[in-house]
């Protein structure tokens, strides 16, 4: 009996499969808080992996959630994961797109850079989005507790140009912050974090981003990572840049991302003064470099 017990316990404590930050046993006392706290507000809700199905079609992802209570010891997890589902049931109620005056859409619309993949199978609903380095800028209205989709419908319904001029105008409104310089022994860059999930947004707007923040651009480009929905990070390629920067950047946005209760995007992009290149690639479990000659150049003076 012990030998099994103890095959069990170490079973328990790999990481789980689909919650990976969890592991197997945190991952399934995770699911049984969700399912109990949605109990307590209603719902018949099942558990499905990564996936919390609360009925009627609707899923309630656990991704986020999992991010943010392994930074938790377990005895707290009860009330974040009540919390967290407070929030959501508020979420599910919320009025849908097509039953709100066209006024309020507009008043609360904004520009939001997303991953195309994390909308799976109903991405041709958002064929409207403009793509962006592998990404795609997509108009997201701003609720209250949570955010809503604009789809092609939508748009049809409001006019394009109408919701992009109010999307694009709102997003600019929220402001860009304050930088803080963060230094290595090797290199240095800019962070610069809001208290909202619209940050990463910036990816797309980097003339204006860099106008914003005063910072002059020269005619190498500069470097950017958003590892998290609510941070930018910026370096600007000068004459004193080198291959320590760029370790610097990709290292410190990498702990961010895997730390991060809301990560957006592992990779590294170059502003060439046109236009915003993903220069690297998921390789091996890590993210790759995958540099062009001009860029390449300047980094090994």
């Amino acid at each position: 009996m012990m030998r099994l017990f103890s095959r069990r316990s170490a079973e328990s404590q790999e990481p789980d499969p689909f919650l990976p930050v969890l592991s197997a046993g945190q991952a399934a006392t995770l699911r049984k808080l969700s399912i109990a706290s949605l109990s307590r507000l209603g719902y018949s809700a099942t558990a499905d992996h990564a996936v919390i199905n609360v009925g009627n079609g609707k899923e309630v992802q656990l991704e986020s959630l999992s991010r943010m209570v392994a930074l938790a010891p377990e005895r707290q997890w009860k009330p974040l994961v009540r919390a967290h589902f407070a929030a959501v049931d508020l979420a599910l109620r919320a009025p849908r797109i097509q039953d709100l005056p066209p006024s309020t859409v507009l008043g609360y619309v904004r520009a939001k850079v997303c991953e195309p993949a994390a909308f799976g199978e109903a991405a041709g609903n958002f064929s409207y989005g403009l793509d962006q380095s592998g990404l795609k800028v997509l108009a997201v209205m701003d609720g209250s507790h949570s955010l809503l989709y604009l789809t092609d419908q939508d748009m049809e319904r409001l006019g394009h140009d109408a919701v992009w001029s109010a999307a694009i105008g709102n997003f600019f409104n929220l402001g860009v912050g304050v930088p803080e310089q963060l230094e290595g022994r090797n290199g240095a860059f800019f962070c610069v974090e809001a208290d909202h999930s619209f940050q990463s947004t910036w990816l797309a707007f980097p003339d204006e981003l860099f106008e914003r923040l005063g910072f002059t651009v020269g005619v190498q480009g500069a470097l950017l990572t958003a590892p998290a929905s609510s941070i930018i990070n910026i370096h600007i390629i000068g004459e004193g840049t080198t291959a320590g920067d760029l370790d610097f950047l990709l290292g410190a946005s990498s702990v961010q991302y895997n730390n991060h209760p809301a990560p957006f995007s592992p990779h590294v992009y170059w502003w060439d003064g046109f236009a915003v290149h993903q220069i690297s690639s998921l390789k091996d479990g890590g993210v790759g470099l995958r540099l062009p000659e001009m860029l390449e150049a300047a980094l090994n003076r």
